[in-house]
């Protein structure tokens, strides 16, 4: 059995995994060289690893040729067993001068809306589109309440127990199930529908259960005082959460990601460890992108672009993630996509402003420390943007400080 022990792949070789030649436990650090393969074929496939480098090429799947099996990676380690500043394949995919290609099945669409108002009890949702999703698959109701904390919200993750078309309400509706039924009411007007998001896929990237979630998460939330029913994030508090991560670096790497589900990542308040992050990969970022994908339970961000242009981040769904989710890093960043993505149950590090100035139309400056790497996460949200030359059409936040971040970064 695999037991943590480190081991690359021989030069000039091309390795095939199937469902059968796996080890079971857990593999250390799986490195690839720069003329070597990686292959993970189209099985019921688990690999457990502590991190993978990638200098030549790994792949799951093909833009051509989509895994329609189950595929699950899953990146161990521990954020107390771990020395800072950690190398870049720590509990991660680190991308240096390879390939990464990640593509399963692809269900469309990513995220609708409801068709008609759902009621709490209710098992049956209607949607405005016709979905391919499937019986047993995750999916999200957006709440569409104002208030969006995880001491109080009505986002709502419910199991798929059965699929119609419903073309007594119109030809592009269907009709889901879902188990168990609706604790929440969801609204749904001619001006305002409450979003519908598929979180599974066929492959899924995660951090190990054992050591990524947080364990400081108590008090879940504080109050003031003078207004009991007012709720807020409380200091130092869900601060040690430690996923896996994907970081695709410098200008000859690639990273190609659809149709996945990145599960449990993100390292809270480490700097580059995200979910999916583009790191300097320059004017070479129209050979990235990440499409049709899921971000479930993040630690840190969702997808970071930093000192590359010319990617494309498209039909992505994102839910329960800490700090600014998608997310131009340096404001140096030019001609990147961002479309159609869903952003929701965003939350900030700590709480917004001190108390003593929560009756104030004062508030104080926030500066750095151990516990608040960036101090704009104090007011997270779904989308930092900090360069305009950059195009977004179609994206939909919900929750965080606001939707929309665009700061005024001194020139």
């Amino acid at each position: 059995s695999a037991t943590k022990t480190d081991f690359s792949l021989k030069e000039n070789t091309k390795v095939l995994i199937s469902s059968c030649s796996l080890s079971v436990g857990v593999y250390g650090t799986i490195t690839i060289p720069f003329t070597s393969e990686l292959i993970i074929g189209d099985a019921n496939i688990t690999l457990n690893t502590t991190g993978i480098r990638v200098f030549g090429k790994l792949r799951v799947g093909s833009e051509t040729c989509r895994l329609r099996n189950s595929v699950t990676i899953t990146l161990f380690g521990s954020r107390n067993q771990t020395t800072f500043p950690a190398a870049a394949y720590v509990k991660g995919i680190e991308v240096q001068g390879g390939t990464l290609d990640i593509h399963g099945q692809l269900f469309f669409p990513t995220w609708t809306r409801l068709a008609s108002t759902a009621s709490v009890g209710s098992e049956w949702i209607y949607v405005q589109d016709v979905v391919n999703w499937q019986i047993g698959q995750k999916i999200l109701i957006v709440t569409t309440e104002l208030k969006d904390s995880r001491d109080w919200h009505q986002n709502e993750i419910r199991t798929i127990s059965s699929i119609l078309l419903a073309p007594h309400l119109g030809n592009q509706i269907t009709a889901i199930k879902v188990s168990p039924p609706l604790q929440y009411g969801h609204h749904a007007s001619k001006t305002y529908q409450a979003e519908v998001a598929l979180l599974s896929r066929t492959i899924t990237i995660q951090g190990n259960p054992e050591t990524s979630e947080p364990t400081d998460t108590t008090p879940v939330a504080c109050t003031d005082p003078e207004s009991p029913s007012s709720t807020f994030p409380c200091p130092n508090t869900f601060l040690t959460g430690f996923g896996g991560h994907i970081m695709v670096i410098g200008n000859s790497s690639i990273g190609r990601v659809s149709g996945a589900l990145l599960y449990r990542m993100g390292q809270t308040n480490v700097l580059g460890r995200y979910p999916f992050h583009l790191h300097l990969v320059g004017e070479s970022g129209a050979k990235s992108y990440i499409r049709d994908s899921s971000i479930w339970r993040s630690f840190y961000r969702c997808v970071a672009v930093h000192g590359t242009s010319h990617t494309r981040v498209s039909n992505n769904v994102a839910h329960d993630a800490i700090g600014h989710c998608f997310y131009l890093e340096d404001g140096v960043e030019e001609d990147n996509t961002f479309e159609y993505n869903l952003a929701a149950h965003i939350h900030f590090l700590g709480p917004p402003t001190d108390s003593a100035y929560f009756w104030s139309q004062n508030l104080p400056w926030v500066y750095q420390d151990t516990n608040l790497l960036l101090p704009a996460d104090v007011s997270a949200g779904g989308f930092y943007i900090t360069n305009p030359n950059n195009t977004f059409v179609g994206n939909v936040a919900s929750g965080g400080w606001s939707g929309f971040v665009l700061p005024d970064f001194a020139s």
